[in-house]
């Protein structure tokens, strides 16, 4: 059975015999990040075409470090960004515009 960390911790679910020790407190210690995505639709293909992954290495640790070029697989002009961690954190308390807008500037930094 897989179950999610968060349910686990929850103690939503139950286990007969119990859980030993040891796993009951991995559990306890273990955590999870933040991890978020934004989805952006363009008009057209502008990006490097030829390519999955596109990375960029911001003055701000993990700013837009990582995009996916989706394209390919949807047919449509998609890229998909991620951020994590800490930075993940600060853009969860920006508007959806907000956090676009960042987005947008650093796919201006990289594609002008």
């Amino acid at each position: 059975m897989t179950l999610p960390l968060g349910v686990l911790k929850s103690g939503a679910v139950s286990f007969a015999p119990a859980l030993p020790r040891a796993k009951q407190r991995a559990i306890a210690r273990l955590g999870s990040g933040v991890l978020d995505k934004l989805w952006l639709r363009f008009p057209r293909v502008f990006w490097d075409a030829d390519v999955d992954v596109i990375g960029y290495v911001s003055p701000t640790k993990g700013q837009w470090c990582e995009w996916y070029d989706l394209s390919r697989h949807t047919g449509e002009p998609v890229l998909l960004g991620f951020n994590a961690a800490t930075y993940a954190r600060e853009l969860e308390r920006r508007s959806d515009a907000k956090v676009v807008a960042d987005a947008m500037g650093v796919l201006r930094t990289i594609y002008g």
